[in-house]
């Protein structure tokens, strides 16, 4: 299975649209975001008429293509909303399993049943239950139904930003609203910065990379929709945070491990995906990703997409974060000549090698700043 992500993405009003909005609340900056625009909204309540999540329970081997909501023409609702949320919520009933997420969303092409207590166990907007892994019938339809509109709210509660994950910190939800922790400005405002601040950033974007990939808590996560305006940076310790996290594919490593399926071992290497003039397309190779326990998916994404000279976005920014190098510094070209390689490896050279060559020649060039030339 494959799908095809177009990130081409530019905040000419960020209200309007990306539905995002910032305000404070005892003294704390926040953002306050719409989980979906009003037509996709429409979407998921058109598929709640249809029958909902009941395809997702029939415990059928088609289950991650039965739960995908499927494109509409027409948004317009032909049934009571009311009835058909009454109609699936009698049919939810015993604690959320794989077959009721599976297909929901990105996060959930592949979920195992660890994952799914995970994210039931850490759901911010349970009540009190007898059983430490269930629901109540409507908070396993909210549950639900934020999956299918958009998992970030779950995705930021399942890898929370306490426990040093690159994402915002969660502060809670009002029904189609979340809040989340003011992580800083879009790094599209870093594209010109002076270079030194721009190689810090590509470091800080790489070591996100490795953390996704790499952790222990034993879940890959594979970030699909990289572009300058889905990072945030503070301004003060330019720490790096992803601040739109809907399009994450999350794979079970441990369950990987534990089946050991023919070939599961054997690392993934994402193909170079050529485009059309002004689009970081990507295309996910869902089933390797799901199948192997390593994958290079989040540096090929990151270097193509913001690294390289093959990144190209809006408005003319066009060389990748890495651009416009000094000629004064020696390791200029060895930098450009990686992070295109990262993008593109050359034949019989592995990625993962040319990323943390990339990384060694990062901390070395940032670890040979003296106090005088960090003045800029």
């Amino acid at each position: 299975m494959f799908f095809r992500v177009e990130a081409f993405h530019y905040i000419n009003s960020i209200v309007n649209v990306k539905n995002v909005y910032f305000g404070r609340l005892n003294g704390l900056e926040l953002v306050f975001k719409k989980l979906a625009h009003t037509d996709e909204l429409e979407r998921v309540d058109t598929y709640l008429c249809r029958g909902g999540f009941s395809q997702c329970m029939r415990g059928s081997s088609n289950n991650n293509q039965l739960c995908v909501i499927p494109p509409s023409d027409s948004f317009q609702l032909s049934c009571d909303m009311t009835q058909a949320v009454a109609n699936i919520s009698s049919r939810l009933t015993g604690p959320v399993s794989v077959s009721d997420v599976i297909g929901l969303s990105d996060a959930m092409q592949c979920p195992s049943p660890r994952l799914v207590r995970r994210m039931v166990h850490r759901y911010r907007e349970r009540g009190e239950f007898v059983d430490e892994h269930g629901l109540s019938v409507s908070e396993k339809f909210s549950l639900l139904y934020t999956l299918a509109v958009n998992p970030e709210p779950l995705i930021l509660q399942m890898f929370p930003h306490g426990e040093k994950w690159p994402f915002p910190a969660y502060i809670g939800a009002c029904g189609r609203i979340i809040a989340e922790d003011y992580a800083g400005v879009p790094l599209r405002d870093y594209f010109y910065a002076d270079w030194r601040i721009r190689m810090k950033l590509a470091l800080r974007l790489l070591h996100i990379a490795d953390q996704l990939t790499d952790n222990s808590a034993g879940y890959k996560l594979y970030f699909s929709d990289i572009s300058l305006d889905n990072y945030s940076v503070q301004k003060d310790s330019l720490e790096v945070t992803i601040n739109d996290a809907e399009n994450i594919l999350i794979v079970d490593e441990q369950l990987l491990a534990e089946d050991k399926n023919p070939g599961y071992d054997e690392p993934h290497h994402s193909v170079y995906d050529y485009c059309e003039h002004g689009n970081n397309c990507l295309t996910i190779d869902v089933v390797s990703l799901c199948s192997k326990t390593q994958s290079d998916f989040n540096y090929y994404a990151l270097c193509k997409s913001l690294l390289s000279s093959f990144s190209d976005h809006d408005q003319g920014m066009t060389g990748g974060l890495l651009h416009s190098l000094p000629a004064s510094l020696k390791q200029s070209q060895t930098i450009k000549s990686l992070a295109d390689e990262c993008a593109k490896p050359p034949p019989n050279k592995d990625r993962f090698v040319i990323k943390d060559e990339l990384i060694l020649v990062l901390e070395s060039v940032i670890k040979s700043l003296t106090p005088a030339t960090e003045s800029f």
